[in-house]
């Protein structure tokens, strides 16, 4: 199930000139997890005020 996600995120983050070593892709890919963690709880609490 993460496999691909991480996969997914990878791939992308590969061809982004910003990343060149390892810790470059973790650094990146804890934000974009973060990030849609975020979102998710927004659009949780965006349900919860319109009910």
């Amino acid at each position: 199930m993460f496999e691909q996600t991480f996969k997914n995120i990878d791939d992308i983050l590969h061809k982004d000139a910003g990343c060149s070593s390892e810790l470059d892709y973790v650094e990146q890919t804890s934000w974009v997890l973060f990030l849609k963690e975020v979102r998710q709880w927004g659009q949780v609490l965006f349900l919860a005020i319109m009910n």
